[in-house]
């Protein structure tokens, strides 16, 4: 009976964190919906008068503005579903053959705006013909997540090197910046999935939720996570993953 009730005592503080976790998420991701949305209120209007006035540099400005923030919003929904699913156990995880080096290109097109307004140069040092084994979408939703958070924290003008190398039945891919780093006290946050929000170089804002999916996607893989950083000279994020036979 007493084995009873310490067992329903335990679950129940696990719960109450849970919900505790969900609320605090839902809180943080509501104020990071409103921001990008009020952004793109009166985009259009605003569009309109410009072309009506011949102003071409604001139009194209207004455009990335809208693309940047259309992307920010499509990623922070993106994660929130990730995370969503993560919690009920039922995340798809149908694991495959995937080309590393096309994979990373893909996914770094995706970022060549945001890159371009701080002038960040981003290289891709992925072996062409390394192959891994895992769920083609966690592997996107990580390598988003970590391509966005090495921008956010660079600085103008930084470099952002993406490389792969085979460790036994293990391809090792590395994500590393030389932007602002991290101290000690936010990577062990990182560990103990404790989610702090850090603005980025440029005001940036986040819900510290992506590399909290990080790590459980990968763990979804069969791989392990490890992050390196030094306070004003950069990080390196390292993602372990099963190799293709």
């Amino acid at each position: 009976m007493r084995q009873t009730t310490d067992k329903l005592s335990i679950q129940n503080v696990a719960l109450a964190r849970l919900n505790e976790t969900k609320d605090t998420f839902f809180g943080i991701i509501a104020h990071d919906l409103r921001s990008p949305l009020t952004a793109l209120n009166g985009s259009g209007s605003l569009m309109k008068h410009f072309l009506k006035q011949g102003k071409q540099i604001q139009v194209n400005t207004l455009a990335d503005q809208i693309d940047l923030t259309t992307n920010r919003l499509s990623s922070l929904l993106d994660n929130l579903l990730n995370w969503a699913l993560l919690q009920k156990g039922t995340i798809p995880y149908k694991p495959l053959k995937i080309n590393v080096h096309s994979s990373i290109n893909s996914i770094l097109e995706l970022f060549e705006n945001n890159a371009d307004l701080k002038q960040i140069n981003i290289i891709n040092q992925n072996d062409q013909k390394s192959q891994i084994f895992v769920d083609e979408s966690s592997f996107n939703t990580i390598f988003r997540n970590l391509i966005h958070n090495a921008i956010k924290f660079s600085n103008d003008n930084g470099e952002i090197v993406v490389h792969s190398k085979q460790e036994e039945n293990m391809t090792h891919i590395s994500v590393e910046d030389n932007g602002i780093g991290m101290t000690l006290e936010q990577i062990e946050s990182i560990y103990s999935d404790t989610q702090i929000q850090h603005r980025g170089t440029a005001a940036e804002s986040g819900t510290g939720l992506g590399l909290t999916l990080i790590q459980q996607l990968v763990k979804l893989n069969k791989g392990t996570f490890k992050m390196k950083s030094e306070l004003n000279k950069g990080s390196r994020v390292s993602i372990f993953l099963q190799a293709a036979k």
